[in-house]
């Protein structure tokens, strides 16, 4: 919904200033999941994920555009995690295949900046997170757009690749992991939500380029999150100066098929002068074609996790086919995932049936297997074990 001060203030009687049209366009969406897994025996579980916000902006005579958005979340899907990633499996730092740093506090278990996830420690993290997702200016202009203040970056921003499935509870790199093995993520986030500057070009031929400057990514955001070392926790990479290149391209040939694909590079110190880490690097593409009813795509993304040893990358892949005929939407598609710096391997296979009901209420069943393969010791030793689960889900979405 946008309300227009100067419509309404013509409707009043009142003249409004000939140069400036002034827009409230507020936001709103409630997520409802309720969870039922079959995973060493069957339960019951459930998850929300709750979003407010508004943008305000001035349209000048000359065409530009001058705003301001906010917009904060409250989400809770009952496990212990911050941003994407979590605790999976136990790798002792005494074994050689654990991969440890120090970070003043002798060696601890690492995190992976990629994926989130870590094999040792503890982040204390709730069950239920408040956060501010954006907070940010733009200015739109001929020339494109320039944005400034807390944000994502352009690779997030660009991301394209195979057709979502559950809005935040099934898919590539969800929101909402209610069942806790959730490992497929091609989205590269390198900076998450935090003070950024960004630029995007106008679309010319279908393409768009853009650049986006983090100088200290410390993401505390509901779904991406950098945060700090300490003692009893994982060693985590902490992003400065992140920079993130990437293109957009979307055209329809002719009446036929619509075409989008993207692609994005980012780079980031680390701040924290721990020896192990490195200057992180991570590339990301995806692209997707859809023709009448039917969507196919997919994405994927490398990784090298800013780690300065060789070795112990993250590669991530995922693919989708969407039929959508009317008011309901037929989703069938899955992905996998390889964090060598985690010790984290595993993939899911999912559909989704989803009806939107009016314009704005949607609902949506969705079938998911799940499977990763993380170090656990037994016996003294270090052995890989199998985690999988079966999960249905209900999602209701309410989206103003």
């Amino acid at each position: 919904m946008r309300i227009g001060i100067g419509a309404l203030a013509s409707l009043a009687g009142v003249a409004p200033a000939a140069a400036i049209e002034l827009d409230i366009a507020p936001e709103a969406e409630l997520t409802l999941l309720g969870v039922a897994q079959a995973r060493d025996g069957a339960r019951v579980l459930g998850g929300l994920d709750a979003r407010v916000g508004a943008e305000v902006s001035a349209l000048a005579q000359n065409g530009v555009r001058v705003g301001l958005r906010g917009v904060g979340a409250l989400q809770v899907d009952g496990r212990d995690r911050i941003g994407f990633g979590r605790l999976a499996g136990q790798c002792p730092v005494a074994f050689a295949a654990c991969a440890s740093a120090d970070a003043g506090f002798g060696a601890q278990n690492v995190r992976s900046p990629a994926t989130g996830f870590f094999a040792g420690g503890d982040l204390d993290a709730p069950s239920a997170l408040i956060g501010a997702e954006r907070a940010y200016g733009f200015v739109e202009f001929g020339w494109g757009e320039v944005s400034f203040g807390r944000d994502i970056g352009i690779a997030e921003r660009f991301a394209s690749g195979g057709p979502p499935a559950l809005a935040r509870g099934l898919g590539n790199a969800v929101s909402v992991d209610v069942d806790g093995l959730a490992v497929v993520k091609t989205i590269a986030d390198p900076s998450g939500v935090s003070a950024k500057i960004t630029y995007v070009t106008p679309r010319i031929l279908g393409l768009r380029l853009g650049a986006s400057l983090t100088p200290r990514a410390r993401a505390d955001s509901v779904d991406a999150a950098n945060p700090e070392n300490g003692a009893d926790r994982p060693v985590s990479f902490q992003p400065n100066w992140v920079g993130e290149f990437g293109a957009s391209f979307a055209r329809r040939l002719g009446t036929g098929p619509r075409l989008s694909a993207s692609a994005a590079v980012t780079h980031a110190a680390d701040g924290g002068a721990i020896a192990a880490f490195d200057g992180w690097t991570q590339a990301s593409f995806g692209a997707q074609i859809a023709w009448s009813a039917v969507e196919i795509g997919g994405s994927a993304l490398w990784s090298d996790n800013g780690w300065a040893p060789s070795g112990r990358q993250t590669w991530s892949a995922e693919a989708g086919f969407a039929w959508t005929p009317k008011d309901w939407r037929l989703r069938v598609g899955g992905g996998w995932t390889e964090d060598q710096l985690a010790g984290v391997s595993g993939g899911e296979a999912n559909a989704s049936l989803t009806r939107a009901i009016g314009k704005h209420l949607e609902m949506g069943l969705g079938l998911s297997f799940r499977t990763r393969r993380v170090f656990e010791t037994v016996n003294g030793g270090l052995d890989r074990d199998q985690e999988s689960s079966v999960t249905g889900l209900l999602e209701i979405r309410r989206k103003v």
